[in-house]
Order: C-alpha cells, then sequence, then structure tokens
C-alpha cells in the first residue's frame, strides 16, 4: 500500500504559503517562467500566465507570440515579455509544435538548475526526451511536474512501451499515475474529477511510491483552459517557496518531497478556486469559465495566508 502525502487543510497549507515581508520585492516573492499559447491557442496563454500572476508571485516572464503577448498584456499589464531570473517554470499550455524549442529551452534551464518544472498539454510529447537529456546530464526529473490528463497520460505510457489506451487509464487511474512516475521520474499530478498525485520518494538508498487524492470540489471546474490554469496555480506556488527557500539558505534546491507536496497543494487550491468561483449570490452553484477560476485564486491564497 502506498504512503499518502499528507492531505491539505487550510492549516497545513499556510507552511507552504506566505505573506510576504515589507522586505520582499517583486524578485524576492518568487519569478516564474512561461512558454505557453500559440497563435492557435492563444487563450491557453492568458490562463497559464493570469494564474500563475494571481498565486502572490513577485514577477511572470511569459515568452509566447506576439498575439497571445499582447492577449496577455490587455488583463495583466504587469507580466514582462523578456527573460531573465527565475524560480519555477511552466510550459506547454496552448503550445503547437513551432514552440516546442522554446519549450524544451527552459524545460532544460530548470532540469539543470533544479528549479521546479510544470510539463502541461502539448510539451509532454517532450518528456520522453527531457528524461533523455536529464539522464545524459546526470540530472533528474524529480522536481518535474506532469500534468496529464487520462488520454495524455495513456500517449506518454504509450511513449515509453506500455500499449495503453485512454480507457485502460480511466480503469485504473492510480496504477497509470504509479506507472508514469516509475517511467519518467517526474511528478505526476493525473488530471480528473479526483486528481492524483505520484511520485518516487528516495530515502537512504530506499525508494517509496507515494500517492495522494485531491477531488474536485465542482463539477463545473470541468471546462476548456481549467487544466491550463491548474499548471499556472502549480507554478506560481512553487516559484514562491522555492524563492523563500533561496532566502533561507543560499539558493538551495527544494527537495523532490516538498515539490510534491506543493503540486498536491496547486491542485488543491485550483479546487478550492473553482468552487468559490461556482458559488452564486443565493448560495446556489452556477456555470463558470476556466478564467473565473484564476480569478478566485486571490481570495484562496489569502485566505490560506491570513
Amino acid at each position: 500500500m502506498a504512503e499518502q502525502i499528507p492531505f491539505f487543510d487550510p492549516q497545513s497549507a499556510r507552511e507552504f504559503l506566505f505573506v510576504p515581508s515589507a522586505d520582499e520585492d517583486k524578485y524576492r516573492r518568487g519569478v516564474v517562467g512561461v512558454v505557453a499559447g500559440s497563435d492557435a491557442y492563444p487563450g491557453a496563454g492568458l490562463l497559464t500566465t493570469f494564474a500563475a500572476s494571481n498565486t502572490g508571485v513577485g514577477m511572470v516572464r511569459l515568452n509566447s507570440t506576439r498575439r497571445v503577448e499582447d492577449l496577455v498584456l490587455h488583463y495583466a499589464p504587469g507580466v514582462v515579455t523578456v527573460g531573465g531570473r527565475i524560480q519555477s517554470g511552466v510550459i506547454g499550455p496552448g503550445c503547437t509544435n513551432e514552440r516546442y524549442e522554446d519549450c524544451r529551452e527552459l524545460a532544460q534551464f530548470c532540469i539543470d538548475s533544479k528549479l521546479p518544472l510544470v510539463i502541461d498539454a502539448g510539451a509532454l510529447d517532450l518528456v520522453k526526451g527531457l528524461r533523455d537529456y536529464a539522464d545524459a546530464h546526470s540530472r533528474s526529473l524529480s522536481r518535474t511536474i506532469l500534468t496529464p490528463h487520462h488520454g495524455e497520460a495513456a500517449r506518454l505510457l504509450t511513449q515509453f512501451g506500455h500499449q495503453l489506451s485512454r480507457a485502460d487509464v480511466d480503469a485504473n487511474p492510480a496504477a497509470s499515475a504509479k506507472e508514469l512516475a516509475s517511467l519518467t521520474g517526474a511528478i505526476i499530478l493525473l488530471k480528473s474529477a479526483t486528481t492524483l498525485c505520484s511520485y518516487l520518494r528516495h530515502d537512504q538508498g530506499s525508494r517509496t511510491q507515494e500517492i495522494a487524492s485531491i477531488p474536485q470540489e465542482t463539477p463545473w471546474a470541468g471546462v476548456a483552459g481549467s487544466g491550463d490554469v491548474l499548471a499556472g496555480t502549480v507554478a506560481g506556488i512553487a516559484a514562491g517557496f522555492q524563492a523563500r527557500a533561496e532566502r533561507r539558505q543560499g539558493n538551495p534546491s527544494i527537495s523532490e518531497a516538498e515539490c510534491a507536496t506543493l503540486a498536491s497543494l496547486g491542485a488543491w487550491v485550483h479546487a478550492q478556486a473553482a468552487l468559490r468561483a461556482s458559488i452564486g449570490s443565493e448560495g446556489k452553484t452556477r456555470p463558470i469559465q476556466a478564467i473565473d477560476i484564476a480569478r478566485a485564486l486571490p481570495e484562496i491564497i489569502g485566505g490560506l495566508c491570513s
């Protein structure tokens, strides 16, 4: 029986979320590097970036097409479209083949720097090559968080030599999440009505496979773009924690266990934001869009930090 990553309640979440102190400027609160969106899928770039911006980080750096950048800056004018220092990365939402080289470049930087990295959507097709890159450079994907839905998980498993269909993943999502964690060495957030987080914990030469479940709080969350918001949320929360660790310890790498906890926390916060967004003035639930989930993040995170 796999051990369970501690489930999140408001008290435990406060160990990983912080109210900024008076001396923390935008660089010290965490910076997220984003490669997301394309001319074909501009909304994904907006949703990922907007969500990351709403987690409490000091800055988001976006690498995308001009169309996506203009759209993002309309909604979030504080986003920066030039490179620089970051504390986490997120690649893939809304990215087409033309964006893969930029995705690969940011991913390799995060792997080499031992920074948290979220890989979503189209960029999941790069995972096998990134694992080979990590192996060749004596690195690992232990701080890399993959966020596939069941169909993407089936495709990933097939790429690694395990011929599975989406129906196979639907039938046993826990086994699929654990298998993906074993094959890639990454942290897996397998998205569905109940999101599963699985990773391999290494401790004094032993290896333990851990898995936790994070239930969706409202079925209204199942809309286009919700996964893009999740990717940005996880990357933003990870950047904030990484920045705090750097200040406290002098540019350390956070542990794989901490990174898995941050992934679970991001999924939990996302679920709470979706629930908050779906509750109307009379207490009844209502339809929402993905951007409503992103807009609810500050209220959820602020409430946890206070």
